[in-house]
């Protein structure tokens, strides 16, 4: 290293960007070796070069930043190195405001991963000094968490202030190859799989161009105002609390004993924080430190996994006789290890505002239940927001007094879909029209389920999953019926509109068509989430041993690396059949979803299978339904967190639009209302069982 560092100090000049490297380079050695105070000599004029070579916005000048932060970690100068990690955030945000605008979504995600570190070393940091760390910590956290959510909504609002001609064709173009990949990923009658694999390739392509385009013909919409602790306690409500949660990486120091180093300093295991921010004009707040990520996690899916499992079913745990302690159930160990530390700092909150990461996007704190058997819904509402600073938006939002058009979706027909003849002129009276589903729709099973009767369950009863063919759902047939008459009851003689759309008619094409046109849409169908990839995208492989393995097939691999709102999505009419060439396929992806203009929805209702499931992005949430509906404009999403019963569902979607109509409660306390219903059945007829499973998978997102 050391004649490296001669040869390019010749040869390039002392100030060369090469020659920083070589100094980083016998740095990083001179640390292994003990030698702390040398390797930050060769650190800092390292950064010097890269400070002058490129400027202090430069991701090499953060990576220096970084480097000598985490060396004068090691040898105690927590200020010094608080101080290097804030400029390298800064910097590393400067950048982002700099190029991000220009991006495609998933180059605007692998950004964000690639400045991450930054957060993480300043958050070790400041673990490690006084209490007033926590503000700072927090305020960076809130401008890194969901920047690209908020990054992509700001766009889309550049977008409805009006387009040139061509971005016009740019979006239309966007929203054409959007559905053909959907299409031709789910294709499953494939001759030539190396063609389809090319013609992957080159749809894959053409679309990331197209976005970039278009990103770069909108330009910087990138907010410089960023939110604030003090800004989100503001906007909170009075009785709320904030909880905003984060998986991070920690930064243990070397331990030295004079100036011996007796342990080097490591990157530890990921942990789990939580802020909680109250309301008020300075946003009181506390970080609070939940310990160790991986047990907290694996308490989450035991939770989950148990309360889901059941269906209905009260299970007793099994334990040996001579056992004088029955096991920790899975509730007990999630409440001891999650909520415990929070209750204090919530108190008496009424509602509580959720912004998850990571696993946690997957728990509904509701379900929760407490020592004395209640749970924590009968305690506190709750709300979910993929970044804690949407608070500040939705409190400034002006609410509208109109009365509110009602698309309806249900008792889909996944055997057959309706030609295209219905089309008529965009925005005619003639797309208004109510559709009746056809008698057999709503009272035929699936051959599968006349197959498999004693799998009823499985697959009659279940809104969702991926393996065709898909069921008739028959108590969406009455959810729908019902949520129509409620809405005509509560709106009797005023100009509200509605349409449903059922059997044949409830078409992708059609949904997608009608979506931007009514302020409420409820969708009772099929979901589905299929974290590890679809079927259609698996080749067979013969194992070394004579079995058999599954590997994805690299383009697909790559396609869902940069889409993965093609692995979740809504079923509608004709899914069950090969579709026809230029049709869609009935299968509505979230990737189908980003670039729709749903500005003026005022709620979406996604009465499906795991509908609020996604690829977890750290810091950015589940890259799923919910997400996309929300970042096409949507104000507020109810979705799904597991498979739900058909006739479940049916009954708390029912009692939801009764409580929202006919006693004019919020979305939020309709919802809540609901649940509690369930739940206070549930314990009269299943002897005193509140059954979660059956009411708590629904959470919503958005304006409360």
């Amino acid at each position: 290293f050391e004649r490296a560092l001669l040869i390019r100090d010749a040869a390039l000049g002392p100030n060369h960007p090469s020659t920083a490297t070589s100094l980083n380079n016998l740095a990083w050695l001179l640390r292994a070796q003990g030698d702390y105070e040398g390797a930050r000599l060769h650190n800092e004029r390292a950064l010097s070069i890269h400070e002058s070579a490129f400027g202090p916005d430069h991701p090499d000048t953060a990576s220096s930043l970084n480097h000598l932060a985490l060396l004068l970690v090691d040898l105690g100068m927590l200020g010094e190195a608080a101080t290097l990690s804030d400029r390298a955030i800064q910097g590393s945000e400067a950048q982002r405001r700099r190029v991000a605008w220009a991006l495609a979504e998933s180059e605007r995600l692998l950004l964000s991963r690639k400045q991450r570190v930054a957060l993480d070393l300043f958050l070790s940091i400041a673990r490690l000094q006084s209490s007033d760390a926590a503000r700072d910590a927090y305020d960076n956290i809130l401008r890194w968490k969901a920047h690209v959510l908020r990054s992509l909504v700001q766009s889309r609002g550049r977008v409805l202030a009006g387009l040139s001609e061509a971005d016009q064709g740019r979006v239309a173009s966007l929203r054409q190859l959007q559905g053909r990949l959907s299409r031709e990923l789910f294709r499953k009658n494939i001759e030539d799989r190396e063609a389809h694999q090319e013609l992957l390739a080159n749809l894959r392509a053409r679309r990331q161009a197209i976005e970039r385009e278009l990103n770069r013909s909108l330009g910087s919409v990138e907010d410089e105002d960023p939110v604030s602790a003090s800004k989100l306690g503001q906007a909170l409500p009075a009785g709320a609390v904030l909880v905003d949660f984060l998986v991070h990486r920690v930064y243990v120091p070397a331990r030295r004993e004079g100036e011996r180093v007796v342990e080097e300093g490591r990157w530890a295991e990921p942990r789990l924080s939580a802020w909680i921010v109250h309301p008020g004009a300075t946003g009181a707040l506390r970080w609070i430190d939940l310990g160790d990520a991986a047990p907290i996690e694996t308490a989450v899916r035991r939770f989950l996994d148990e309360m889901i499992a059941s269906r209905g079913v009260s299970r007793v745990a099994e334990h040996s006789p001579e056992s004088q302690q029955a096991p920790v159930s899975a509730n007990d160990e999630l409440r001891h290890l999650l909520w415990e530390p929070l209750s204090e700092f919530v108190g008496d909150s009424k509602r509580v505002f959720v912004s998850p990461d990571g696993f946690l996007g997957t728990l509904p704190f509701e379900t929760i239940q407490l020592a004395d058997g209640t749970y924590l819904i009968e305690r506190m509402s709750f709300v979910y927001l993929e970044n804690g600073d949407a608070i500040v938006d939705i409190a400034q939002a002006v609410e509208t007094e109109a009365v509110p058009d009602l698309l309806c979706v249900g008792d889909v027909n996944y055997r057959r879909k309706s030609d295209l003849a219905w089309r008529s002129a965009a925005g005619s009276q003639d797309d208004l029209v109510e559709h009746e589903a056809p008698f057999e729709n709503a009272s035929e099973l699936s051959m599968a389920t006349r197959a498999a009767p004693t799998n009823l369950f499985a697959r009659a009863d279940v809104r969702g999953g991926f393996l065709k063919p898909w069921a008739t759902l028959r108590a969406t047939a009455e959810e729908t019926e019902a949520i129509l008459e409620a809405h005509d009851d509560r709106y009797k003689g005023t100009d509200a509109r509605r349409l449903r759309l059922t059997g044949r008619d409830a078409t992708e094409e059609r949904v997608k068509r009608e979506l931007a046109r009514h302020d409420i849409v409820h969708i009772a169908t099929h979901g589905f989430f299929q974290p590890e990839g679809l079927p259609s995208m698996w080749r067979r492989v013969a194992a070394d041993e004579g079995g058999v393995r599954m590997e994805m097939l690299e383009e697909e691999r790559r396609i869902v690396g940069l889409m993965p709102g093609l692995l979740s999505g809504l079923v509608l009419a004709g899914a069950n059949k090969i579709p026809e060439e230029g049709r869609d396929d009935g299968l509505l992806t979230a990737e189908e979803i980003s670039m729709l203009d749903l500005s003026d929805v005022d709620l979406v209702v996604l009465s499906a299978c795991e509908t609020a499931l996604g690829k977890a992005e750290a810091g950015e949430g589940m890259l799923g339904l919910r997400r996309m509906f929300r970042q096409a404009g949507a104000r507020t999403v109810v979705s799904s967190l597991w498979k739900v019963g058909d006739h479940a569902t049916s009954e708390l979607m029912q009692i939801f639009y009764d409580r929202m109509w006919s006693r004019d409660e919020s979305p939020a306390a309709a919802l809540r209302g609901a649940q509690l219903d369930k739940l206070k059945q549930n314990r009269i007829e299943n002897n005193g069982d509140g059954l979660p499973s059956t009411w708590g998978a629904f959470v919503l997102d958005g304006a409360w």
